[in-house]
Protein backbone atom coordinates (compact mmCIF):
# COMPACT_ATOMS: atom_id res chain seq x y z
CA UNK A 1 0.00 0.00 0.00
CA UNK A 2 2.66 2.33 0.66
CA UNK A 3 4.52 1.91 -2.30
CA UNK A 4 2.47 3.45 -4.43
CA UNK A 5 3.95 6.41 -6.21
CA UNK A 6 2.45 9.93 -4.54
CA UNK A 7 -0.01 11.90 -6.23
CA UNK A 8 0.42 14.66 -3.27
CA UNK A 9 2.54 15.62 -0.52
CA UNK A 10 2.92 18.42 1.76
CA UNK A 11 4.70 19.43 4.71
CA UNK A 12 2.72 21.14 7.54
CA UNK A 13 3.86 22.61 11.06
CA UNK A 14 1.28 23.47 13.36
CA UNK A 15 3.30 25.55 16.43
CA UNK A 16 1.71 24.76 19.95
CA UNK A 17 2.22 26.88 23.04
CA UNK A 18 4.88 26.11 25.52
CA UNK A 19 7.90 25.49 23.25
CA UNK A 20 6.11 22.66 21.70
CA UNK A 21 5.39 22.02 17.50
CA UNK A 22 3.99 19.48 15.50
CA UNK A 23 5.17 18.75 11.86
CA UNK A 24 2.61 16.67 9.42
CA UNK A 25 3.65 14.95 6.56
CA UNK A 26 1.01 14.33 4.06
CA UNK A 27 1.30 12.13 1.41
CA UNK A 28 -1.57 11.07 -1.20
CA UNK A 29 -1.23 7.80 -3.40
CA UNK A 30 -3.47 6.10 -5.19
CA UNK A 31 -3.97 3.55 -2.67
CA UNK A 32 -4.19 5.57 1.25
CA UNK A 33 -3.64 8.56 2.61
CA UNK A 34 -0.73 8.33 4.87
CA UNK A 35 0.05 10.85 7.41
CA UNK A 36 3.03 10.96 9.68
CA UNK A 37 3.04 12.84 12.61
CA UNK A 38 5.89 14.39 14.34
CA UNK A 39 5.77 16.01 17.47
CA UNK A 40 8.75 18.01 19.21
CA UNK A 41 9.28 20.09 22.92
CA UNK A 42 11.66 22.84 23.12
CA UNK A 43 12.91 20.52 25.82
CA UNK A 44 14.66 18.52 23.12
CA UNK A 45 12.38 15.29 24.16
CA UNK A 46 10.51 14.34 20.98
CA UNK A 47 8.03 11.72 21.72
CA UNK A 48 7.44 8.81 19.20
CA UNK A 49 6.62 9.81 15.68
CA UNK A 50 2.74 8.37 14.57
CA UNK A 51 1.78 6.97 11.21
CA UNK A 52 -1.45 6.86 10.35
CA UNK A 53 -2.94 5.21 6.70
CA UNK A 54 -6.38 6.02 5.74
CA UNK A 55 -7.19 3.47 2.97
CA UNK A 56 -8.73 6.06 0.21
CA UNK A 57 -11.61 2.94 0.04
CA UNK A 58 -12.90 4.05 3.39
CA UNK A 59 -13.52 7.61 2.11
CA UNK A 60 -16.57 9.05 2.10
CA UNK A 61 -16.44 12.96 1.29
CA UNK A 62 -14.55 15.41 -0.67
CA UNK A 63 -14.92 18.77 0.48
CA UNK A 64 -13.41 21.48 -1.66
CA UNK A 65 -13.20 25.19 -0.32
CA UNK A 66 -10.20 27.72 0.64
CA UNK A 67 -10.12 28.84 -3.58
CA UNK A 68 -6.91 30.58 -4.70
CA UNK A 69 -7.58 33.02 -7.21
CA UNK A 70 -5.37 34.41 -10.42
CA UNK A 71 -5.07 38.07 -10.75
CA UNK A 72 -8.25 38.30 -13.08
CA UNK A 73 -10.30 36.88 -10.18
CA UNK A 74 -10.98 33.71 -11.49
CA UNK A 75 -9.98 29.91 -9.82
CA UNK A 76 -6.95 28.46 -10.63
CA UNK A 77 -7.04 26.21 -7.52
CA UNK A 78 -8.91 25.03 -4.45
CA UNK A 79 -7.96 23.44 -0.76
CA UNK A 80 -9.99 20.12 -0.08
CA UNK A 81 -10.60 18.15 3.33
CA UNK A 82 -10.97 14.11 2.75
CA UNK A 83 -13.54 12.80 5.29
CA UNK A 84 -13.14 8.79 6.20
CA UNK A 85 -16.15 6.47 7.08
CA UNK A 86 -14.79 6.48 10.80
CA UNK A 87 -15.40 10.19 11.23
CA UNK A 88 -11.82 11.15 10.72
CA UNK A 89 -10.67 13.82 8.32
CA UNK A 90 -7.36 15.70 6.90
CA UNK A 91 -7.08 18.74 4.81
CA UNK A 92 -5.14 18.81 2.23
CA UNK A 93 -3.55 21.90 0.82
CA UNK A 94 -3.46 24.16 3.59
CA UNK A 95 0.23 24.39 3.92
CA UNK A 96 2.45 27.27 3.09
CA UNK A 97 3.65 27.16 -0.61
CA UNK A 98 1.01 24.34 -1.34
CA UNK A 99 0.15 24.17 -5.10
CA UNK A 100 -3.71 24.71 -4.45
CA UNK A 101 -3.89 24.11 -8.64
CA UNK A 102 -2.13 21.13 -8.96
CA UNK A 103 -4.45 19.64 -6.19
CA UNK A 104 -7.74 21.17 -8.08
CA UNK A 105 -6.29 18.91 -11.06
CA UNK A 106 -6.66 16.09 -8.72
CA UNK A 107 -10.04 16.55 -8.10
CA UNK A 108 -11.85 14.16 -10.79
CA UNK A 109 -9.76 11.31 -9.78
CA UNK A 110 -10.52 12.14 -6.15
CA UNK A 111 -14.53 11.80 -7.10
CA UNK A 112 -14.26 9.03 -9.24
CA UNK A 113 -12.24 7.28 -6.34
CA UNK A 114 -15.82 8.08 -4.24
CA UNK A 115 -17.07 6.02 -6.79
CA UNK A 116 -14.99 3.37 -6.66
Amino acid sequence: MLNAFPKWTETVVFPWTAGTSETEVRILTERALVVASMPWAADGTRPEPLLKVRPLGQLRQVDVDGFAYDDAGRPVGCMVTLLFQQGSGVRLGGAEGADRAELAELLPWLLRTLDA
